[in-house]
């Protein structure tokens, strides 16, 4: 389990065309993590591991102690306008909830696969901004297992153990388990604390089991089970033993098929997740004195099958045609201990969609061309938002108490791409694709607390769209030097975007939230550039660089009489125009060295652009030994040089953080 696996020896990608394509051929920007670059790179959680990409933003403010990592891609400014899958099944949770980096084990990775730009014409509805597909290994020998165990700053600890095998009779398992603990650190400035504040503390596990038969080289079968545990404390304690605090637990399971019969490629997959989730929230309003304590409870539920069949036409054409069905269904409710007030909202989702993709190689595989496109439908069911025993705490909100009407969109998600290969050297592409993202359960019937503020619930927010052309081009001399560019320019459609209503109101902190609402904006414009260079310099040194614009502004407002006031021009919040990354890994017989830089521009924080976060740049550093085949021990110290922001919250980053792990395996 030390050793990289045989996956990557080669660069072939299934997400860019849901068939298995070398990298070369895909008329689009896609990039691979390999598991010897994960190796590499200095980390904590897995969406660091992205920050090499360019085109990606991650933004994880308070590091391990966040309950969730935000991952955007291309000027777009929402987590949920990008599709994480894992093992090519959907992660996402269907509810718009962020997707919950924490619970997947990094051990368990055997690469990473980035496509960027709207992947609606293969993936539908929140694919819009591209898709990361993470896939994890399988065991290559009769019995592999490792065991890991780390200690870091704020006493963070835990550890990890992989075990599985592959049999001559082609039966293979695979099993982990993670767990982690730390006692976190206090975000709030020493001069502001007092005795309601205490550390961000955090406790999480996940296990996971996959089984899995090779009938022969073309047909498998394989199921799999995970179960996750998360609990991530906010930071605050007032009269509760445990305070303020977020809690996940969650399980999933997923069954593969995949056979060929005759000519045609069957590829058959089915999923089920399930995720409880717990919110404790107690404080002080400081403007009354008043204390309030109130718990959340959701439940929510994903499921669907997904199903396509490839088949060639005498080696020049590859046609697919897929059926996805998914349904995801919530029931969440906020209880109020320090008042009568029971706030409760629900809600359905319905997906079903059908695509058609043909890949044509021309010209001696010179000429490739991949065209799509998608029918979607999607519906809103069974929607209701409403107050038990409304108080002062509730009763403003009893203008938007309703069960909702149903509601179903439809959508043609094309794309079109073309790639010229002059040489093995380089190779030129252009293409249009077109994306489309329905609205979410949270969006269009919750009311209540979010990051950005007190969110009113839209039922009449509509599904956005995205128009997106580019071109890229690879160069690559003599496996060496590799230099990959993309020109971008996307316009979107009723882009779904918070506005405040300029209220603001206390919830249970100490600082008054701004009223804010989704709405669909006509119009907003997007356009950048993206830059990756890989350069092997020596044997043993190997140099990255990622380099991305964004430009991203509201184009056309079209809410200016219901919200007096005109964004026409203003930047979309959460969205740098420049991002950095810089990594130089040294190999040698004493130490791997491994050191990255990372540079995130200034970014909007209110939908006005009155208020900025400050440029944030970090120094990672990580050194590893591999003694032998079977033990490695590594050093990781993040944020080298201690520097620590606040956030617009007037929250406090982490400052330096050191990791030191040992792994043995077998």
């Amino acid at each position: 389990y030390l050793n990289p696996s045989i996956s990557e020896l080669n660069s072939t990608v299934v997400t860019g065309t849901r068939t298995e394509k070398d990298i070369n051929d895909v008329p689009a920007s896609i990039e691979i993590i390999k598991k010897t670059e994960i190796q590499n790179t200095p980390f904590v959680t897995t969406d660091d591991i992205l920050s090499s990409i360019p085109g990606l933003n991650i933004d994880r403010t308070f590091g391990l102690t966040n309950k969730s990592g935000n991952v955007t891609m291309r000027g777009l400014n929402r987590n949920v306008q990008s599709l994480i899958l894992v093992d090519g099944i959907p992660y996402s949770l269907i509810d718009g909830s962020a997707s919950s980096w924490n619970r997947i084990n990094p051990n368990t990775i055997d690469k990473i696969e980035v496509l960027k730009g709207p992947g609606s014409n293969l993936y539908g509805s929140n694919a819009m901004g591209g898709v990361i597909n993470i896939i994890t290994k399988n065991p290559i020998k009769p019995f592999e297992a490792s065991a890991s165990a780390f200690y870091g700053t704020y006493n963070t600890f835990g550890g990890g153990v992989n075990v599985g095998g592959k049999s001559k009779k082609k039966f293979y398992w695979n099993s982990n388990f993670f767990y982690r603990k730390s006692d976190g650190y206090y975000l709030v400035q020493d001069s502001l604390r007092d005795s309601t504040v205490i550390k961000a503390y955090l406790a999480e596990y996940n296990g996971n089991i996959k089984l899995g038969y090779q009938f022969n080289e073309n047909s498998f079968a394989e199921i799999e089970y995970s179960h996750s545990y998360d609990n991530r404390n906010a930071g605050s304690r007032v009269f509760e033993e445990d305070g303020s605090y977020n809690k996940y637990i969650s399980d999933f399971a997923r069954t593969r098929y995949k056979t060929k019969i005759s000519d045609i490629t069957i590829d058959i997959n089915l999923f089920f997740k399930n995720e409880n989730y717990y919110k404790q929230s107690e404080g002080v309003k400081k403007k009354t004195g008043l204390y309030t304590f109130y718990n959340t409870e959701t439940y929510s539920q994903d499921g669907g099958i997904w199903l396509s069949a490839t088949k060639p036409i005498k080696d020049k054409n590859f046609i697919t045609l897929g059926i996805d069905a998914k349904n995801g269904k919530l029931n969440s409710s906020d209880i109020y201990r320090t008042s009568t007030d029971t706030i409760f909202y629900k809600g359905n989702m319905n997906y079903y969609g059908i695509f058609l993709q043909d890949e044509a190689n021309l010209f001696k595989k010179k000429l490739n061309i991949v065209a799509g496109i998608r029918i979607d439908m999607v519906q809103f069911l069974n929607g209701d938002f409403g107050i038990n025993s409304p108080t002062l705490v509730s009763s403003f909100m009893t203008a938007y108490e309703s069960p909702y009407s149903d509601v179903t969109w439809k959508d043609i998600s094309p794309r079109l791409g073309i790639k010229y290969i002059f040489s093995e050297s380089e190779n030129v592409y252009v293409s249009y694709s077109r994306g489309f993202r329905a609205s979410t359960l949270s969006d269009l019937c919750r009311s209540g607390d979010v990051e950005k503020g007190f969110k009113i619930a839209n039922p009449n927010l509509k599904p956005e769209t995205l128009n997106n052309i580019e071109i890229g081009n690879t160069f690559d001399f003599k496996q060496k030097l590799t230099i990959n560019t993309a020109l971008y320019y996307s316009i979107g459609n009723q882009f779904q975007y918070f506005v405040s209503n300029g209220d603001s109101m206390y919830t249970t902190g100490t600082t008054m939230k701004p009223v804010i609402k989704r709405e669909n904006i006509n119009k907003v414009e997007i356009y950048g550039l993206e830059l990756s260079v890989h350069l092997k310099a020596t044997k043993t040194i190997n140099l990255n660089l990622a380099y991305t614009y964004n430009h991203s502004t509201i184009k056309d407002f079209g809410l200016m009489e219901t919200y007096n006031k005109d964004l026409n021009g203003k930047f979309l919040i959460d969205v740098p125009n420049n991002m950095l990354y810089a990594g130089i890994t040294w190999h040698n017989k004493i130490a791997n060295l491994s050191v990255d830089y990372k540079f995130k521009d200034k970014q909007w924080i209110d939908d006005q652009n009155t208020y900025q976060l400050p440029t944030r740049n970090y120094v990672n550093l990580k050194v590893f030994k591999r003694f032998n085949d079977h033990i490695q021990c590594s050093f990781t110290v993040l944020n080298l040089l201690n520097k620590v922001f606040i956030d617009a919250k007037g929250l406090l980053s982490p400052g330096r953080y050191y990791n030191l792990e040992l792994t043995v395996g077998l």
